[in-house]
């Protein structure tokens, strides 16, 4: 593994730390996956990297039994442990543990040192991401590793309390976001009750094909105006396939749907998808289904969002324009969805609200990370 000999400029007051020189680190094991007795009705909360993408850690996907346990190498990590994943998609992330679990063994384990705030190594590995993507991102996928890990080198404040302000700020907005989120799951858990007491409870729906209802459009290659953030001139966001940050891929001058529409995955995580509000721009492997009846787009998220997916393909799976333009879906006539919508409009308008709000917080979290870490902005006591 590449050493971080990155050159750098230590602060008054501040110093530099080597992980392993200061906190004692682990990894965790995946118990046999072929022996139900291991996973099933298990209560042990059991980590893989995949849930490491937010930056605290309060719950868990996947729980294994304490047989499970005896017979694998996991290890159970008290709660303010940093846990950073070593490969995978979220290779480079870091987050806190905040409850006692295990992982598996792409996770490396950084254990609590009551002289350091767990916080401010959590963000201080936060800014070296860049870094750790190229190491596991290179021909061999191990490079990311607990011995590279450990080799890794920090600067920190002397002062455990300038430590603590200095995290406490990033920590105030990235609790923000996660309250945003939290929001926004029980209010689409709200619009899901709605629409099943509005339409899917009405009797005698019409069936329709999708593509009768809306029109299907295909993404395609990426704008040669291209921006990947938002500037006075690229306006219009660019939407891809992927998960992360709602697909966002970059920004650009002109859009090519105007409508509220749904944007689905073809490829990849087939199947996800968005509401979409503002004009945008659909790029390859990302389907776009703008509705020909105004104010349709709610329940038409809310129907895809419930669909499996066959994935067809011999060489890679896809979903085509065809294959969704002749699905059929119960729809309701429009005085019952102009009746939902009333109901439903002002939840996904909240919704929309803290997504917003979260890009913000987000974008100020990002620019304050390297300032605050490396010394470069502090903290007024008061």
């Amino acid at each position: 593994m590449k050493k971080n000999k990155r050159k750098r400029i230590i602060p008054h007051g501040w110093k530099e730390i080597k992980i392993s020189d200061v906190f004692e680190t682990s990894s965790g094991s995946t118990p046999t996956a072929s022996k139900q007795e291991y996973y099933e009705n298990g209560d042990i909360p059991w980590i893989n990297s995949g849930e490491l993408a937010k930056p605290y850690i309060y719950r868990t996907n996947n729980f294994i039994t304490k047989e499970g346990y005896d017979n694998s190498s996991t290890k159970m990590y008290p709660i303010d442990t940093v846990l950073v994943a070593m490969y995978g998609a979220t290779a480079g992330k870091a987050s806190i543990l905040k409850m006692e679990a295990c992982t598996n063994q792409a996770v490396c384990a950084i254990l609590p040192n009551p002289d350091y705030d767990p916080l401010f190594i959590k963000y201080s590995i936060d800014t070296l991401y860049d870094y750790l993507v190229g190491l596991s991102t290179g021909s061999a996928r191990d490079n990311l590793s607990q011995a590279g890990i450990k080799d890794l080198k920090l600067i920190v404040p002397n002062s455990l309390k300038e430590q603590k302000q200095l995290a406490s700020v990033l920590a105030t907005l990235d609790k923000k976001i996660t309250l945003n989120r939290q929001i926004n799951d029980n209010l689409e858990a709200q619009l899901r009750l709605i629409t099943s007491r509005y339409i899917f409870s009405c009797p005698n729906l019409e069936k329709k094909r999708i593509g009768e209802i809306a029109t299907v459009k295909a993404g395609g290659d990426c704008p040669i105006t291209f921006s990947k953030t938002r500037t006075r001139k690229c306006n219009i966001p660019i939407f891809s396939n992927g998960t992360e940050d709602r697909g966002l891929y970059g920004f650009t001058n002109k859009a090519k749907i105007e409508g509220h529409s749904i944007t689905v995955a073809a490829r990849g995580t087939i199947g996800y998808c968005e509401r979409r509000l503002m004009p945008f721009v659909p790029i390859i492997r990302l389907l776009a289904i703008t509705p020909k009846e105004d104010g349709a787009y709610i329940y038409l998220h809310q129907v895809i969002r419930g669909m499996k997916f066959n994935k067809n393909g011999s060489v890679q799976q896809q979903l085509t324009v065809p294959e969704i333009s002749f699905i059929e879906i119960p729809y309701p006539h429009s005085g019952i969805l102009h009746e939902y919508n009333n109901v439903a409009s002002p939840i996904v308008e909240m919704i929309e609200r803290n997504i917003s709000e979260n890009e913000i917080l987000t974008k100020q979290r990002d620019e304050l990370l390297p300032l605050l870490m490396n010394g470069q902005a502090s903290v007024n006591s008061d």
